[in-house]
């Protein structure tokens, strides 16, 4: 994926590019989010949308963690040639139960079906078992779990099944366990940089929802540059006084009790 020229290309789709009220200057995708229930937000569609247009011949794009369809709908729609590997397993956000038929119903109403590969699976498992075959992603959205652990096996799992040159989007980024499981990844891959940055003044924002961070990676082009040190103090105290707690949950009824010599 030619993330440069996409980086390059993106802001011109846009009025108002780097202000909170920036808006795609296309109304194309915009009747996605009226048919389709996302948390997201249009210009994240463009967004994605645009990266999908810079795949090269044989990537695809992954998603993990689709909802509703919203974001895979956005990416793909228009681009008749690219194939998707999209995978959630509906712990969240699916009280009634509904959502994997529904993903499945939006999909084929915008005639996206035959163009995603979808696994109904916890998502370490799905790119545990992706690396028999890794697919070469060359556009990769991770939109799972937020908490720390998930956002870093998210990144780290995919890095072997992605293209030598591809585009991470990592979603909610406005979070602060967001922040530190990236930054920690990046410090850890010189394969991989920060390309842009784009926070929200709060989450569901109409710009970016609850931010975007979008990183490069490029397998042959280790970056020479320090990954910027990033240290959310409050989330590491608090991971520090966890690993020597047991959480126990009875219903909607939390009980904490320390760990035998504290873990």
């Amino acid at each position: 994926m030619d993330y440069a020229k996409f980086v390059q290309d993106l802001p011109t789709l846009y009025e108002d590019w780097g202000k909170p009220s920036v808006r795609p200057k296309s109304p194309r995708l915009a009747g996605i989010l009226s048919q389709v229930r996302g948390m997201t937000s249009v210009n994240v569609l463009e967004l994605l949308n645009c990266a999908v247009r810079f795949l090269e011949e044989g990537e695809q794009y992954g998603e993990i963690g689709c909802f509703r369809g919203a974001t895979l709908i956005g990416a793909l729609i228009g681009h008749p040639e690219a194939h998707a590997i999209a995978v959630d397993n509906f712990s969240e956000f699916d009280r009634s139960g509904t959502n994997c038929q529904t993903l499945d119903q939006n999909l084929r109403a915008f005639d996206l079906d035959t163009q995603v590969t979808f696994r109904n699976q916890d998502f370490e498992d799905a790119l545990r078992e992706l690396r028999k075959d890794p697919p070469h992603f060359g556009v990769y959205l991770y939109d799972g779990a937020h908490d720390y652990r998930s956002q870093l096996m998210g990144l780290s799992l995919a890095a072997p099944l992605l293209a030598e040159r591809a585009l991470i989007v990592v979603d909610d980024s406005n979070a602060q366990a967001v922040k530190q499981a990236t930054a920690d990844f990046l410090a850890c891959r010189p394969e991989c940089r920060m390309l842009l940055e784009l926070p929200t003044p709060g989450n569901r924002h109409s710009s970016f929802w609850n931010g975007l961070m979008l990183l490069a990676w490029d397998a042959k082009k280790l970056s020479s540059e320090e990954a910027r040190p990033v240290r959310q103090e409050e989330l590491l105290r608090s991971l520090k006084v966890l690993q020597g707690m047991n959480i126990a949950r009875d219903g909607n009824q939390l009980t904490i009790t320390p760990l035998p010599d504290g873990g």
